[in-house]
């Protein structure tokens, strides 16, 4: 569950960085507005990417795959053990 919580921190971010990409294309100063509009989008961008990079690793991580392994025994003969433990200290 750990996954999904550091998922949800950076989908918080990337909707952050998008908050914070509309508040600068709204003010005055033009380089401002550019430079902060610019880095901000960019920002959202690649926090977007990976939070759904993220999502589809926490998906598949937490999804059932499906049969369980099949359950085997393995078992020895008495003498083939007993036979090969004298014969290799020799």
């Amino acid at each position: 569950m750990s996954g999904f919580i550091g998922v949800a921190i950076v989908l918080v971010l990337a909707v952050l960085f998008a908050w914070l990409s509309t508040r600068a294309w709204r003010v005055r100063n033009t380089a401002l507005r550019i430079a902060g509009g610019v880095l901000t989008a960019l920002l959202t961008l690649v926090s977007a990417a990976v939070s759904i990079v993220g999502l589809l690793g926490v998906y598949r991580l937490y999804t059932p795959h499906g049969q369980p392994a099949a359950s085997r025994t393995a078992r020895s003969c008495a003498p083939s053990v007993k036979g090969s433990i004298g014969t290799a200290a020799h």
